[in-house]
């Protein structure tokens, strides 16, 4: 036996077992490394006893969590069940063909393989390979409509002659990187000081945004558009006329979100922005018409509001 040792040796070192046979599974979501650059990354080893593997790689599913590999092999009549998780698909792909190579080759003990895990194993009975989730953005979590509500308050400059307030209410949809968000303020009785004139705006507004997680904060630009209708109307004159005129103005903004808890997050956007159309107004008086204010033409508000979220 000491003699044909040699050759056995050197026979499976000529033979090695094919990679491709031994991966019998693969599901990963669209952009991630396939079964045939997978089964590439494998050495050629033998290993008489391995049966098979399958691996299933997951997204993660919020800002704050990292891709993860289920990994599922059969040895003899032993299966195990091991999860690693990464930054991203590449190296969390890298790291699977790692694990399924040190089972292959036998080279190191399960203590040492145990290490480097960052949950406990699943049982075997419990692990069943399913379909990835639909992928979502390249950079981003799986696509999930979320409803969010967000009752506001704002504070703006350079629409009014001087600070004016508003009361809001808005609705957002999408993800939590990528936002649609529809909103409704009213500016109403605002009253300069010293001055018996008072004004009003209700509009709309549309915006998306692009968000970015920090930690527990969430924060990105956005482009807003704007419309609706300004009012004024003179107060203590014996004959008073409520001028209209519709209003049009975008923006660029800034938003922050701050996670309170899943349900519930405040948030803060600070918009800078162009007046499209700059009204004036103006009040009779027996020496013609005395000009009491004209819109001008950058604007500036600061809104502060709460988001309570539906999934």
């Amino acid at each position: 036996m000491a003699i044909l040792s040699p050759l056995v040796v050197f026979l499976l070192q000529q033979s090695p077992a094919q990679p491709d046979a031994f991966l019998t599974e693969w599901l990963a979501p669209a952009g991630c490394p396939t079964r045939a650059q997978a089964v590439a990354m494998l050495r050629p080893v033998l290993a008489p006893d391995l049966l098979s593997a399958r691996v299933r790689i997951d997204e993660p599913r919020t800002p704050e969590s990292r891709w993860r590999a289920v990994i599922i092999t059969n040895v003899s009549t032993q299966t195990r069940t091991r999860i690693v998780e990464a930054a991203n698909c590449e190296v969390v792909t890298r790291a699977a063909v790692l694990v399924l190579d040190l089972v292959r080759t036998q080279q190191i003990s399960e203590d040492t393989l145990a290490a480097p895990m960052t949950a406990p194993p699943v049982p075997a009975e419990t692990a069943e390979l399913r379909p990835p989730p639909s992928p979502g953005p390249a950079d981003g979590p799986p696509f999930r409509l979320r409803l969010r509500l967000s009752p506001m308050l704002a504070a703006n400059v350079g629409l009014f002659p001087s600070f004016g307030g508003a009361l809001g209410l808005g609705v957002s949809f999408g993800t939590e990187t990528a936002r649609l968000e529809l909103a409704a303020f009213s500016w109403s009785a605002y009253r300069e000081p010293g001055k018996d004139v008072e004004y009003g705006l209700i509009s709309g507004l549309v915006r998306g945004c692009r968000l970015f997680a920090v930690s527990r904060v969430a924060l990105g630009p956005c482009a807003t558009v704007e419309a609706g209708v300004l009012e004024a109307r003179g107060v203590n004159f014996a004959e008073s006329r409520q001028g209209k005129v519709g209003w049009f103005a975008v923006f660029a903004t800034g938003k922050a979100h701050f996670e309170a808890t899943t349900l519930i997050q405040p948030w803060v956007s600070l918009d800078i922005g162009v007046n499209v159309i700059r009204p004036q107004f103006a009040v009779s008086t027996p020496d013609g018409y005395e000009l009491v204010h004209r819109v001008g033409f950058p604007m500036g508000r600061l809104t502060i509001g709460v988001e309570f979220r539906w999934e």
